[in-house]
């Protein structure tokens, strides 16, 4: 069996995807005031993008 390996730049890469990541999630925490502005985006969606999601969600389930 091949065995599997990660370079020093992997391993970098790797590191700072999830430190860019935890990074975003924390600049979100700032930006939005509680759940019920985060999960409506504020009530700033147009009609088009909430039916197109409604219909992605749909079809996935």
């Amino acid at each position: 069996m091949p065995e599997f390996t990660l370079s020093p730049i992997d391993w970098v890469i790797v590191v700072g995807y999830f430190l860019f990541i935890i990074w975003r999630g924390f600049s979100y925490v700032k930006q939005h005031e509680d759940a019920e502005e985060y999960f409506l985006a504020g009530r700033s969606l147009a009609w088009p993008l909430i039916g197109l999601s409604l219909y992605a969600s749909n079809m996935s389930s």
